[in-house]
């Protein structure tokens, strides 16, 4: 009987050491996947960490050479504006001097604006507005400030209207017209021939509210499938020699994406290199009268000076 106990005991202890062992197994290994997914994830976000650290480094690279340029045309132009002798009319050359010195300072203050927004909406201190608005009136504005550009390269410039656009919505009118002119100016900067355009429409949605959905398209230079991929990140551009030859912060897109998710929409991009791009974007703004309609024809052409009058109808803005 004893000999009988004996066995039974040492057999449930051979069962629990056993036990034991698996366990402490299953826990090792357990273990060992932990850590090894615990060391991948410390190297991804290290990997992380100094792409993010690379581009910000490039893009102070560039902030410096960019905020440089306009500094020096206005220092140096101004410098030879002030050498001038008194009493000294205002000549060609004199008049080319001062439209250096204003084009420069414009240049500056659009980078600076650019990077105080940034600031602003990474710390998320960036509020938007809320008020009444003509909605044609902030589109053809913006269309306005890049009609002399256009007309300088020969390019044709158009806006388009679809019959159910309301004429005014509640909003942000400055933010709105700040996405539409990044996209206009580049669609014009990255253009030689051709045509840019900005289609405006409604999109279905509640009865307070007005989705509407902007399109800017060009004939310009394009964009190729792996500068579209990072094309609306934070301090980059497409392609380096873009910021070479074009200038430019590399903000302009990332605002315009964070100010258009906070406008309750979002924006995407279609492009091929050597035939031209499509930024499309919707924003939700408050609907406001319904006989706030638009009347008259459903289209509006910005027709260059330099170019012939289209035969459709039109409004010169």
């Amino acid at each position: 009987m004893l000999s009988a106990s004996l066995v039974v005991v040492s057999v449930f202890a051979a069962v629990v050491i056993i036990v034991l062992l698996i366990q402490s197994r299953r826990e090792r290994d357990s273990f060992a996947v932990e850590r090894a997914m615990l060391g991948a994830a410390v190297e991804t976000a290290r990997h992380s960490a100094e792409n993010a650290g690379r581009a910000r480094s490039d893009f102070l690279a560039v902030m410096s050479h960019e905020i440089r340029t306009p500094l020096a045309g206005i220092i140096g132009v101004a410098g030879l504006l002030a050498e001038l002798p008194a009493g000294t009319p205002m000549g060609e050359t004199e008049r080319h001097y001062v439209a250096t010195i204003v084009q420069s300072g414009e240049h500056l203050l659009q980078l600076v604006n650019d990077i105080l927004d940034f600031a602003r909406l990474d710390a998320g201190r960036l509020q938007l507005e809320e008020t009444a608005f003509d909605i044609r009136s902030v589109v053809r504005s913006a269309a306005e400030l890049m009609t002399a550009e256009a007309r300088r390269k020969g390019l044709m410039l158009e806006v388009t209207f679809a019959d159910d656009v309301p004429v005014r919505a509640g909003g942000d009118p400055a933010r709105l017209r700040q996405v539409l002119l990044n996209l206009v100016g580049n669609a014009v900067k990255f253009t030689e021939t051709g045509t840019v355009r900005i289609d405006v429409r409604r999109l279905a949605g509640e009865a307070r509210d007005a989705r509407l959905a902007f399109s800017v398209s060009d004939t310009g230079i394009g964009i190729s499938p792996d500068g579209l991929a990072q094309l609306f990140d934070e301090f980059v551009q497409a392609d380096s020699s873009i910021s070479r030859r074009f200038g430019g912060s590399g903000l302009g897109l990332a605002i315009s994406r964070q100010l258009v998710a906070k406008m309750g929409g979002e924006i995407s991009v279609e492009s091929k290199v050597g035939e031209g791009s499509v930024f499309r974007f919707d924003v939700r703004l408050r609907a406001r009268r319904a006989s706030d309609r638009a009347s008259g024809t459903a289209a509006d052409r910005v027709a260059t000076p330099a170019l012939p009058e289209p035969t459709a109808p039109k409004r010169i803005l």
